[in-house]
């Protein structure tokens, strides 16, 4: 026993070495911190917990003594484990001591107390079997859950709140007699009960029948999201006399109208109730709602701004679980931005691909509409085509295949037929792997399967699409609604971007793109002169490279249906780039089987040269 909490001690040591944050005191340096032992804030069955101060530069901390010598392998444990732990709900360890007849564990302070000076908490033992294991976690969540309804002790002297709910479950009584009385109104009675149930449920004696914290934390999420719902302040009557109602030969559409800027709460309400309803194409619904407080909480008060321009900002944040994701907040000064925000949420609750960003969350709330994605860590294309980093060939082949199964995606019937709108170096973001993401969905629209029919909230005219020069369809000025074909013209853009790494901001007249690589064809005939040179080296790359142009003047045809469709184009780079890697993949394998011999031979000729032993004597 000794041996192994010597051990784990050497362990935890080493592993605080590494960290350089977990630091291990003496016993007078925690006589010195809590001034021996001079404020007590807290008791329990392992020990005592008293106040303490590190130094003038740091602030208070908490020191927790343990009473029993007998709990070392207890107490190694408790340390081990929190070690390891970094989460911003989860009490941070500072440091800990072992002395001769001590053990103490220093952590940060809670200067607002525990749940226990709310609710009255009195300490019990949670494990009914001796064993801990993550569901006895469970088990305990339950005891909290209880307590946070009934507002009373789960024990209180001969009074056992578990029975009493238990009893009141069994015989179907007892709803009302449980939950505390300041909140047990007609509105609030349906999540009570739906607590109450919980509550019961990870109570269970049964550990397996225990559900799991994921399911506990998703559940409440849904009750909550409940709860604010019923507060807001505009019924269905309101919203329904906000927007007008218009009627198809094929289906009924929504088109709502907006008045006035007072009237964005309304349509943030309609937004919500529709993404509440969506499906989203191949994974379950899991949209999270936000708050404006937790916004700030998540963003860090908005203090790590990514990018930012006309249409909103959009900032780095962290969650609980510390994953990475980007906000956007959208500019309430832009004309129409409530159109642009209820058609990005209503777009991207329906569709589902590895390329086109997830959506993970949303804030509703008029005065920070928001939302919230997944963190692309490496940029955007953009980014890419204006730096100096490396940037080979295979990456260029894999974004324009990737991009354009993600249009093939949104174009086919899985998702009800949906025009991007903005297909452009900055709307492609780009994750740790270089996978890229598509985005930038504010002037998408969802058509009507095989009709011209606009079904998103609102029809977009070609004055209101995004001025980019040549980068807009020429055909635009003659269609009142716009086709997905405008996909594929913006896609043929991309690709000559991708060949020659020419960004762009405005090109005039000649000068654009598309005149330079004409031009560049019209010379040689294949556009070589139009290539990046870094990786227009190689006789094999220039192979590709010309069937990636051939295959952007298809999609740049003026004559609209003329143009392939992004599931031939997607077919077609995939074909090509496939034949490109086997020939690049023979290629090397040739020079590798050429240099080979080389060396053989010329070890061979040394050989050969070599004087022999009896040379050498002579």
């Amino acid at each position: 026993m000794t041996g192994n909490i010597t051990q784990c001690h050497d362990k935890i040591k080493h592993e605080a070495d590494i960290n350089g944050n977990i630091k291990i005191f003496t016993e007078v340096e925690i006589e010195r911190i809590t001034r021996n032992f001079s404020t007590l804030i807290g008791k329990g069955g392992f020990g005592e917990v008293y106040m303490g101060i590190l130094g003038d530069d740091n602030g208070p901390v908490a020191v927790k003594k343990y009473i029993n010598e007998d709990l070392r392998e207890v107490f190694m444990e408790e340390v081990r484990i929190h070690s390891k732990i970094s989460h911003k709900n989860v009490v941070k360890l500072i440091g800990y001591c072992i002395g001769e007849r001590t053990l103490m564990i220093v952590m940060e302070y809670m200067s607002k107390g525990n749940l226990n000076d709310i609710l009255h908490y009195s300490e019990m033992s949670i494990p009914l079997d001796g064993c801990l294991a993550p569901r006895s976690d469970v088990y305990s969540f339950g005891l909290v859950l209880c307590e946070l309804i009934a507002r009373e002790r789960v024990r209180k002297g001969d009074i056992n709140l578990i029975g009493y709910v238990n009893k009141g479950c069994a015989i179907g009584k007892g709803f009302r007699e449980i939950f505390d009385a300041a909140i047990a109104n007609e509105n609030n009675m349906k999540i009570l009960k739906e607590m109450k149930k919980l509550a019961i449920e990870c109570l269970s004696l049964i550990s397996y029948r225990r559900p799991q914290m994921t399911d506990v934390v998703k559940r409440l999420r849904i009750l909550r999201k409940e709860l604010k719902d019923r507060h807001e302040n505009y019924s269905e009557s309101i919203l329904a006399s906000h927007h007008s109602w218009r009627r198809n030969n094929r289906q009924e559409i929504i088109m709502p109208t907006y008045n006035s800027k007072m009237q964005i709460k309304k349509s943030l309400v309609f937004l919500k109730r529709n993404l509440s309803n969506s499906k989203i194409q191949s994974e379950p619904s899991n949209l999270r709602i936000l708050t404006q407080e937790e916004l700030k909480e998540v963003t860090h008060n908005y203090s790590y701004l990514l990018s930012g321009g006309t249409s909103g900002r959009v900032y780095k944040g962290t969650l609980e679980d510390n994953t990475v994701v980007a906000v956007r907040i959208f500019s309430q000064v832009l004309e129409g931005f409530e159109d642009a925000f209820i058609n990005v949420g209503m777009i991207l609750s329906q569709i589902f691909h590895r390329n086109i960003i997830k959506l993970l969350g949303y804030c509703p709330d008029a005065d920070c509409p928001a939302f919230m994605y997944e963190f692309a860590a490496k940029g955007s294309l953009s980014d890419v085509l204006d730096g100096h980093e490396d940037f080979p060939l295979d990456l260029r082949a894999k974004i324009a295949v990737k991009i354009a199964e993600a249009l093939e995606y949104l174009h086919s019937s899985a998702t009800g037929i949906i025009r991007h709108g903005y297909v452009v170096p900055s709307k492609i973001l780009l994750d740790d792997n270089f996978m890229p993401k598509l985005t930038g969905f504010s002037w998408a629209r969802k058509f009507i399967k095989e009709s011209n029919i606009i079904v998103s909230d609102d029809a977009i005219t070609s004055h209101q699409l995004p001025s980019s020069g040549f980068y807009n369809d020429p055909v635009h000025d003659h269609c009142v609604s716009l086709k997905v074909k405008t996909d594929v013209y913006q896609f043929g853009v991309l690709l000559l971007t991708l060949i020659s790494r020419k960004n762009f901001v405005f090109y005039a007249d000649h000068d654009d793109l598309i005149s330079q690589f004409r031009t560049a064809c019209l010379a040689d005939g294949s556009g070589r002169a139009f290539f990046d040179d870094d990786i227009a080296a190689h006789g094999g790359d220039i192979i590709l490279l010309e069937k990636m142009g051939m295959l952007s003047l298809k999609c740049i045809c003026e004559e609209i249906d003329q143009r392939p469709t992004m599931k031939e184009v997607a077919e077609h780079l995939r074909i090509i780039t496939r034949s490109w890697k086997k020939c690049s993949s023979e290629r090397a394998t040739l020079v590798s089987k050429t240099v080979t011999r080389s060396h053989i031979t010329e070890a061979e000729g040394t050989k050969l040269d070599r004087p022999l032993s009896s040379d050498i004597r002579d």
